[in-house]
């Protein structure tokens, strides 16, 4: 998103992961073709996000499930 935004001279700059999204959407106010492309990624990018999450939580408890190496 921030190559995309970037082509058409914005800049995203630092953002938190929960300040990236409003960030976003003032970028985009009054470029109602950036606005739409920028809802549909930002849909994508806290669909992603979420199942990242849950992932990394899945994680430890798979490796702890595990059995020890040559044990």
């Amino acid at each position: 998103m921030r190559g995309i935004l970037r082509g058409f001279g914005l800049k995203v700059g630092k953002t938190t992961p929960r300040g990236f999204a409003g960030r976003i959407h003032e970028l985009v106010v009054g470029h109602a073709n950036l606005k739409m492309v920028a809802a549909g990624l930002l849909s994508v990018h806290a669909v992603i996000l979420r199942e990242f999450q849950a992932f990394e939580k899945k994680v430890p408890r798979w490796c702890a499930s595990m059995p020890e190496p040559g044990g």
